[in-house]
């Protein structure tokens, strides 16, 4: 990646000699005011250095790389991460160039201008604000009044809104989910809530079983959560005894199993995965912890892509004022979130995520007020209607 370095008496100035010379797809990486140097001029007066580089493959002047909510295809991992925090920069500095500012035809509705306001400061995307600007739209023709444009903003935001159901099965009538993810993001927790709360509230007959052999305790803190809810718990060492086991918990109707945290940065994590549980009778699923940075997030993405996600699971989400980077990061992909997470008890603080419950967090993004109203019905009073 070739840096370049632009100097000009201002940033309006230096950023249009940026875009001329590199075209569209520039990414800026750093601004700062300085001094000219000796001999520069009137060292009284402060200059703009702005150091910009373009995407791997573009070229000046030309079409960059994949879109924003296209994977950057042949990149390894780390590289694939720098090239979307470097989009981020750009993306937050465009931003603030433009002072986030809406199309001419939302003007007639200051409701729904005020709604769009409030989701761009809450963070998400250009190309998140423009599938709700595309979603609004029709909702907004022919309705006038304070009360009618709130709700066709609120209903494009509900609609925009990936949600996967949060249970189902396979043609025989049964269940099996495989829960990935990295290291520390709440894996072994979060499946115990899902398998004891299944058992427990839904009266359904539950089977656990561990692939987690690296993290030292790991098979023994499942083993511990299945005896205290009365549960089959069996531990597997690959693919094989996986099967086998597999097999053992046939009359289970649900069977949850644990996986060992794989680091998204891993050299071949993508061909271990496939060897792993490639072409099993399973339903994977990928825990993301909410309070990931955005860049974080599109890399783990990008590298449990090797196998098909069936949906997200987001953690922690009591642990964040910011659900912007997790919302734009699962609309780029097109996944859908099934679950969240809101704290440590077992197996209560854990709900199906629901389009109101996301645009509740969405909507009190960056506020000094706590959220634990994502996990309770009193997160969805103001938003009643999910679709």
């Amino acid at each position: 990646m070739e840096l370049r370095t632009f100097v000009g008496p201002d940033l309006k100035e230096t950023l249009a000699r940026v875009k001329r010379e590199l075209g569209p797809e520039a990414i800026i990486l750093s601004t700062q005011s300085r001094r000219p140097a000796r001999g520069g001029g009137d060292r009284r007066k402060r200059e703009i250095e702005v150091v910009a580089a373009l995407p791997p493959g573009s070229m000046p002047g030309l079409a960059g790389p994949p879109a924003a909510h296209d994977s950057p295809e042949g990149f390894s991992p780390l590289l694939a991460a720098l090239y979307q925090e470097l989009r981020e920069v750009k993306g937050l500095l465009h931003r603030r160039l433009h002072q986030e500012v809406p199309p001419g035809w939302l003007g007639a509705y200051p409701e729904a201008t005020a709604f769009f306001h409030r989701l761009a400061g809450a963070g998400l995307s250009d190309l998140v604000l423009g599938r709700w600007l595309a979603q609004v739209r029709p909702l907004l023709k022919g309705r006038r009044g304070r009360e009618e444009e709130s709700q066709a903003a609120l209903r494009a935001l509900l609609h925009l809104l990936p949600i996967s159901p949060s249970s189902g099965s396979d043609h025989d009538g049964s269940r099996r989910m495989v829960l990935l993810g990295a290291s520390g993001v709440g894996k072994t927790t979060t499946l115990a809530k899902l398998a004891i709360k299944a058992a427990l509230v839904e009266g359904r007959r539950v089977g656990l079983i561990s692939l987690d052999h690296e993290r030292v305790g790991a098979v023994e803190q499942l083993a511990s959560f299945a005896r205290l809810a009365g549960l089959p718990c069996l531990s597997a060492a690959g693919r094989e005894d996986l099967l086998q086991c597999l097999e053992s918990l046939r009359t289970c109707e649900e069977i949850f199993i644990d996986t060992p945290g794989f680091n998204p940065c891993r050299p071949g994590l993508g061909e271990h995965l496939r060897h792993l549980l490639g072409d099993l009778p399973v339903e994977c699923h990928l825990l993301l912890p909410a309070p990931a940075s955005e860049s974080h997030l599109a890399l783990t993405l990008q590298a449990f892509g090797a196998l098909p996600l069936a949906s997200v699971l987001l953690s922690k989400v009591d642990e964040t004022p910011d659900l912007a980077g997790c919302i734009n990061q699962l609309c780029h992909s097109g996944l859908p979130v099934s679950y969240l997470t809101t704290g440590p008890r077992v197996p209560e603080d854990v709900a199906a995520a629901t389009a109101s419950r996301l645009a509740a967090l969405i909507l009190a993004s960056r506020r000094s007020e706590p959220l634990e109203a994502a996990g309770t019905p009193a997160g969805e009073v103001a938003l009643h209607a999910d679709g």
